[in-house]
């Protein structure tokens, strides 16, 4: 018998057919060339640095003033649909996570869009967000979030500031206590930042009850309710037994600029982007405007982004 001979041009085909279904069966429910905006930042997305590449260094410049001169500046970020906004702000994202010498990103960047909640919620609805990406929304080991690195940081900063070595936890509390003894935001919420770090660290990362404290506090940091009792062991003076929680946007705002002030430890600026504004109603406009108004007026150390399309805006 004959040894069998490949024929190297039927084989050549039976390959380009495979690879062609495949691309059919990728594209028969999807139309992958509509995906022209960015919904999410992402490290991976595509980009033209020479895009835009003058409003992207003022967006840094001013990032790093807001850091260097421990200033909060606001920012909007106005054009027509579809010029490039959102990758813009995606470019940000991926500055703000690169890895600095020290081994610390850039900034500390929150990006929303398109805010779904009613008026009078929305600015508890900014903080929930907020704390549920720096904590990554519970889906890693909270020690290995982004909160958890901020708040690590800002206690090693205090510890050093005292210059002494501290010997046990209460010092070590002291020592973080007078740190922010005149930043601004609440003493009970850098106390509940203090207690989150304390109950989430690696060592005690199995204790079901030290895991249970640490989320509960980020509960609270969200604007949740949490029990009466948990909120006495995260140092917080509760009267009776009702739930717990931040009672108003004063409230709110307090958790912000502590975040602000922490990040500043870190020597990062806190970026918090609102992009695809020109989707909300006026009636949802109106009150976030006036309570971010009020946080640049009280904070230091973040800059804040709002985006739209100039059209849709001016029209308001």
């Amino acid at each position: 018998m004959f040894p069998a001979v490949k024929d190297d041009k039927a084989e050549s085909a039976r390959e380009d057919t495979l690879r062609l279904d495949a691309f059919f069966d990728a594209v028969r429910d999807s139309n992958p060339f509509i995906a022209n905006r960015i919904t999410e930042p992402s490290r991976y997305d595509v980009d033209v640095p020479a895009i835009h590449a003058d409003c992207f260094d003022r967006l840094v410049r001013l990032a790093e003033q807001a850091r260097s001169r421990k200033s909060a500046i606001g920012a909007v970020l106005l054009g027509g649909a579809g010029v490039g906004k959102s990758h813009l702000l995606s470019r940000l994202y991926r500055w703000a996570n690169e890895v600095t010498e020290d081994g610390r990103t850039r900034a500390c960047y929150v990006y929303l869009h398109n805010i779904l909640a009613d008026p009078v919620r929305l600015p508890r609805y900014l903080l929930k967000y907020v704390v549920s990406r720096l904590s990554e929304g519970g889906h890693r080991p909270l020690h290995q979030t982004p909160l958890y690195r901020l708040v690590d940081q800002a206690i090693r900063h205090a510890m050093v500031a005292v210059g002494d070595k501290m010997s046990n936890l209460q010092e070590i509390l002291d020592a973080y206590r007078a740190c922010f003894e005149t930043s601004a935001g609440s003493r009970d919420v850098f106390e509940v930042f203090f207690q989150f770090l304390r109950h989430a660290r690696l060592g005690k990362a199995d204790d079901p009850t030290r895991r249970r404290l640490a989320s509960e506090a980020v509960a609270w940091l969200s604007g949740d309710e949490i029990d009466p009792e948990v909120a006495r062991c995260l140092g917080l003076k509760v009267d009776g037994q009702e739930p717990v929680m931040l009672r108003d946007d004063h409230d709110v705002e307090q958790v912000l600029l502590a975040l602000a002030q922490i990040a500043s430890i870190s020597k990062q600026p806190f970026i918090l982007c609102i992009d695809q504004v020109e989707n909300l109603d006026p009636d949802k406009l109106k009150p976030l405007a006036r309570f971010l108004h009020a946080l640049l007026d009280h904070a230091s150390n973040i800059l804040l982004i709002a985006s739209g399309v100039k059209q849709t805006l001016l029209a308001y």
